[in-house]
């Protein structure tokens, strides 16, 4: 719908003008409650009700146009593979568990930890898709190409907690996989709006 006459384009307050008018709620649509938040206080006060009603949380949209986050109990993001770890699952049967994941910040990759897969169709076809460039004691250094989508609990700044891998991502390139910490984002939406 936000594709139509280009509209993707608009300002949030103008997405939600269309949205509202040629969206007709009924038994499968519904339209929640839009909240315009100046703070990292009131985006957490729109938060917590969506939480408590069942939600999985709220959709940011910046003014400046950038892109939408989703903010959610636990985050999801995108992070590129830099490396697996010798296991002895990798040594036996060539398939790996852990990786090392990283992301974009300023053009350069910031290594985010290890983490975890545990479905093993999945990790072995995610092992065969990783180019080897080098390796270590414990780990095998890949190109930087492969992306997944890992959920986790909190972004530590150079680690995640509880993080597991949920699916590969072939549709994104690794360029896409910049730094996306909901307080930086928080704090530049407030530069914008002051």
């Amino acid at each position: 719908l936000l594709w139509k006459d280009g509209a993707v384009e608009s300002p949030p307050a103008m997405q939600r003008q269309i949205i509202t008018t040629e969206l007709h709620p009924n038994d499968l649509i519904s339209l929640t409650e839009a909240f315009t938040c100046n703070t990292r206080e009131e985006i957490d006060a729109a938060f917590q009700p969506a939480i408590k009603a069942g939600h999985d949380g709220v959709v940011i949209k910046p003014n400046s146009m950038g892109p939408w986050i989703k903010y959610k109990k636990s985050e999801t993001s995108d992070f590129i593979v830099t490396a697996f770890k010798k296991t002895d699952t990798w040594k036996k049967h060539g398939v790996a568990k852990s990786f090392k994941v990283a992301v974009y910040e300023n053009g350069s990759l910031k290594d985010m930890g290890d983490v975890q897969g545990y479905k093993w169709d999945m990790l072995k076809e995610l092992t065969s898709k990783l180019k080897p460039i080098r390796e270590d004691k414990h780990y095998i250094y890949v190109q930087p190409e492969v992306v997944i989508e890992v959920e986790y609990f909190e972004n530590l700044g150079s680690a995640l907690r509880e993080p597991r891998i949920l699916r590969i991502r072939y549709d994104k390139p690794a360029q896409e996989c910049i730094i996306r910490d909901i307080h930086a984002v928080c704090s530049r939406l407030a530069e914008l709006l002051n």
